[in-house]
Parts: structure tokens; C-alpha cells; sequence
């Protein structure tokens, strides 16, 4: 395991991935009911934007801050406000400049009786996890434990009947789309009426399409999300990313088609497309 993500954090595709997952998870409040969160790649939880390291690639500057920008003389819709005040708890100005991963936005979006599980294997990035998310009370769980591994354990959730599985892998092996497609078709048997999002690179549309296709065979619901960039002289290699839901919430589509997507495909210089 050799992707470290603190290189890329706030980028076009974390801010992308996120607004989704924020949108997802206020639907979730809709119900009074808890449901669980479970995050199987949770990553370090918190990433610092003045890291050396992540300074190298300066990615966020055509992501999370070129969404700052643009909303100050443009008013953002709400879904995408909501996702803002949470990320500007940690972002203040060029000297305090820190990133919330998916675990620290799922953590503020949780309610009292929610419950949370965050699955990380690389050894360093859990340690900073444990570090970077205190645990606060025992609905938060940390496990160091391999994602799918975890998928197969931890679903369907114990606890409570609804919740959301946020798969979201380095894509280091090459045949995670597999190994996701698989996960997916196991858990489905157990959960079936669970939310999942997953977010994956795109770099070969063909590859991807074949992928979806396969994830849109598993269930009768499911709501497809791709994200193009338009910027050549981004350092990131990616030409796009993508998030594929399974059980997307009521509404869901329509919020992201009129609102949602047009706004951030202006402030972020990308096109979208949503089947």
C-alpha cells in the first residue's frame, strides 16, 4: 500500500466525493430512526493543506479553494453550503489550511444515536485516524482491519436496520473493481435495502462503464455520478472520477441534476453527467 492521499487532499475529486457523501447523509436525517455510518477506506480522518507533501502537488487549489472562491460572489445552493461550513470549520485562511476526510464530515453530520465504524489497514494512516478522531463516546468504532474484510463484518450493521457504506479504495490493485463488484454483490445478499456510495478514478471510460454496468445489475435502484475535469494544468492524472449509489435516497437525483452539479461543474471548471 503505497498511496498516500494526504498528497491530493481537497483536490477537484475529494470535493466532489464529499458534497455526495454530505447529501447522502443529511437525507439519512429525514427519518428520525439512527442508522450507521460505515467507512471502509476511512484514510487519516483530517488532512493538514501546508504539509510539505502535500504541497508538492498544490491540488487543492483548483478544488476546495476554487469552490471558496467561486461561492463568495456566487450563492451556493444549500446542499452544497452545508458541505462548506463544515470544511470551513478546518479551513480558515493560507495559514490554517486543514481538510476534513470522510470520517470528520461524517462526524459532524452525525446525531447522538447514530453510530459509526471507520476501517483503515495501512498502519500509519490509522494511527492518524485514532489521533486526528478522538474517540468521544462508543458510537464511534476504529477498526485496523482490511476493507473488504471489514464489508463482509460489518454488514448489515448490528445495531440499527439503516445505514450507509462509504467504499472509497487507494485503487492501487488492479482489480479493485472486482474486488468492489464482488464486496457489493455479497453484502446485497445480507443488506439489501442498505445505501452504499462508491467513488471511483476515472481514467478509462471504457473500463468504467463496464464497471457500472456490472454494479447496475446488482440492484433494481442505483444512480450513476461522473465528473469530468476541463483543466489541463491540473497535476492531478486524473480526466475525471465517479460515485455510484445503490438505494440513492428519494430526490437524491433531482437535487444533484438541478442544483448540486450545475453549480459545482461552474466553480470547479468540470462537466458532469448522471445516469
Amino acid at each position: 500500500m503505497n498511496y498516500r492521499h494526504h498528497f491530493h487532499a481537497g483536490n477537484f475529486a475529494d470535493v466532489f466525493k464529499h458534497i455526495l457523501l454530505t447529501c447522502l447523509l443529511t437525507h439519512m436525517h429525514k427519518k428520525n430512526t439512527p442508522f450507521t455510518y460505515i467507512d471502509s477506506h476511512a484514510g487519516r480522518g483530517l488532512y493538514f493543506l501546508n504539509n510539505s507533501d502535500t504541497q508538492k502537488l498544490k491540488e487543492y487549489q483548483f478544488g476546495i479553494e476554487a469552490l471558496i472562491h467561486f461561492e463568495k460572489e456566487n450563492p451556493a445552493p444549500q446542499q452544497i453550503l452545508q458541505y462548506l461550513a463544515i470544511v470551513k470549520k478546518f479551513y480558515h485562511d493560507d495559514k490554517h489550511m486543514s481538510y476534513p476526510g470522510s470520517p470528520k464530515i461524517a462526524e459532524l453530520l452525525m446525531r447522538p444515536n447514530d453510530k459509526m465504524f471507520l476501517c483503515e489497514l495501512h498502519p500509519e494512516e490509522f494511527a492518524l485516524l485514532e489521533k486526528n478522531m478522538p474517540r468521544k463516546d462508543k458510537l464511534t468504532t476504529f477498526n485496523h482491519i482490511d476493507a473488504y474484510t471489514a464489508i463482509k463484518a460489518l454488514t448489515p450493521p448490528k445495531h440499527t436496520t439503516r445505514g450507509l457504506l462509504m467504499i472509497d479504495p487507494p485503487f492501487e490493485k488492479i482489480n479493485e473493481f472486482s474486488l468492489i463488484e464482488n464486496s457489493l454483490k455479497d453484502s446485497l445478499r445480507r443488506w439489501q435495502q442498505g445505501n452504499y456510495m462508491v467513488w471511483h478514478p476515472i481514467k478509462n471510460k471504457i473500463e468504467v462503464a463496464k464497471f457500472q454496468n456490472k454494479l447496475r445489475s446488482l440492484a433494481n435502484n442505483s444512480l450513476f455520478v461522473d465528473f469530468f475535469i476541463k483543466r489541463k494544468d491540473i497535476s492531478s492524472n486524473l480526466i475525471g472520477c465517479g460515485v455510484a449509489m445503490i438505494n440513492p435516497p428519494w430526490k437524491l437525483e433531482e437535487e444533484l441534476r438541478l442544483n448540486v452539479l450545475p453549480y459545482l461543474a461552474k466553480a470547479l471548471g468540470g462537466v458532469f453527467d448522471l445516469h
